[in-house]
């Protein structure tokens, strides 16, 4: 990945980082959890350093979070660095943004979502470092609930211009409900069924993952039947 690339994405992760919640979402902004002090930060997502345009790009729905108690050590690493990056300047954000995707490198990895991630790519032998992770919505809500307002000013302040600055090839929704947002991009988009909290493995997870694997192992041998040798 160029770093010409790489400076884009860091103004814009710098950008999103700096939106004011209270401004973009006018009264719904009252769904926006506020127990932890990590639910106060946007939190704009991963893209590994091997992703490059053309790459696959998981999206979820928004982050998730411990909802009573201390916030976890990992959290607390990684408000560290989104706040590094939200408060960086046009000298240091390039190694700010670096930084936080190293930690989201760990990080991710310990979700419980993460099962299915690493299922897709093991069976196209990919690497986490060649993909890239959105959340639709960038900050926790209250019950996991949202507004039809909410995602649509979400999308078109924060989604939509990461998916254009990263072209992805196809895209993978992490949950059905994430899907019915994204049923709109090219050329592919692929659902990923998931549980409460993703709690346990039910058969509906297990047949998107397997029915997702058959297509992205058809379309990585397409996309390598056509580069360049």
């Amino acid at each position: 990945m160029s770093k010409t690339f790489r400076r884009e994405l860091a103004d814009l992760w710098h950008s999103i980082l700096n939106s004011d919640p209270k401004s973009l979402f006018g009264p719904d902004v009252a769904m926006l959890r506020r127990r932890q002090k990590d639910d106060w930060i946007a939190q704009p997502g991963y893209v590994g350093t091997k992703y490059k345009a053309g790459g696959l790009l998981f999206v979820g729905m928004n982050p998730g979070g411990a909802t009573v108690g201390e916030i976890s050590e990992g959290d607390r690493r990684q408000l560290a660095v989104l706040t590094a990056l939200r408060e960086s300047s046009q000298r240091n954000r390039l190694a700010a943004f670096e930084e936080l995707n190293s930690e989201l490198s760990r990080s991710m990895k310990r979700w419980a979502i993460y099962k299915a991630v690493k299922r897709i790519l093991d069976s196209l032998d990919m690497s986490f470092s060649e993909v890239a992770y959105v959340n639709l919505v960038k900050w926790r809500t209250k019950e996991e609930r949202f507004s039809s307002r909410l995602l649509r000013k979400s999308w078109y302040a924060h989604a939509a211009p990461q998916i254009k600055l990263l072209q992805p090839g196809g895209t993978i929704s992490l949950g059905v409900t994430t899907a019915k947002q994204l049923d709109r991009l090219r050329p592919f988009h692929l659902a990923i069924e998931r549980t409460i909290g993703d709690k346990y493995w039910s058969p509906k997870t297990e047949n998107s993952v397997r029915k997702a694997c058959r297509y992205l192992r058809a379309w990585k041998t397409r996309e390598a039947a056509y580069s360049p040798s």
